[in-house]
């Protein structure tokens, strides 16, 4: 959806944002959210999309070592 001509940027924000939760929920696939997260902090710089992604990076990157340190 995200790279579909003529998709609006509102629809291609929802599209990537319910990428993320898959890859990061269900999917349990962490690496492909922070994939997805950096692409939305390089598309949408200096707004508040690109903060929370930066948010949600950190938070993925923190439990990522956590779960290392316990391994």
């Amino acid at each position: 959806m995200r790279d579909i001509p003529g998709a609006s940027a509102r629809d291609a924000l929802y599209a990537a944002q319910r990428l993320i939760g898959l890859y990061d929920g269900p999917l349990g696939e962490p690496g492909r959210a922070l994939v997805e997260l950096r692409r939305l902090v390089e598309r949408h710089p200096g707004t508040d999309v690109a903060a929370g992604a930066r948010a949600a990076i950190a938070q993925i990157k923190a439990a990522r070592a956590r779960e290392q340190d316990e391994s």
